[in-house]
C-alpha cells in the first residue's frame, strides 16, 4: 500500500512471518485496528551502531521516508468507506 507507493516495490520488505519483538503494540490493536510499520534507519553515512547502543544515530532521511509514509496512509484512510474504518468491513468492503 502506501510504503510502496513512496518508496517503491524494491525498498519495502514484507516479513513472512509477523513479530512485535518486544513491542507492546498488539495490545492497542485488541481495542482498536491498526497497523504497525518499522522504518529502517541504517546508513554508511551515519554508521552501523546497533539501536540500543550508547553510540547509535539516526540517519535522519529516515524520517522524512517514515512521515511521507504516513501522510499517505491519512490519505487513503480518508478515503476509505465509513464501514471500513470502523472494521466493520474487510479490506475487499465486504461485512466481515
Amino acid at each position: 500500500g502506501s510504503a510502496r507507493e513512496v518508496l517503491g516495490d524494491g525498498n519495502v520488505d514484507e516479513i513472512a512471518r509477523p513479530s512485535m519483538g518486544s513491542e507492546d503494540f498488539a495490545f492497542y490493536l485488541d481495542h482498536v485496528p491498526g497497523a504497525m510499520m518499522r522504518v529502517g534507519c541504517a546508513s554508511p553515512r551515519v554508521g552501523g551502531s546497533p539501536l540500543h547502543s550508547p553510540t547509535f544515530d539516526v540517519d535522519e532521511e529516515a524520517l522524512r521516508y517514515g512521515a511521507k509514509i504516513l501522510a499517505r496512509s491519512a490519505v487513503m484512510w480518508s478515503r476509505e468507506p465509513a464501514a471500513m474504518k470502523s472494521g466493520q468491513a474487510n479490506s475487499t468492503g465486504a461485512k466481515s
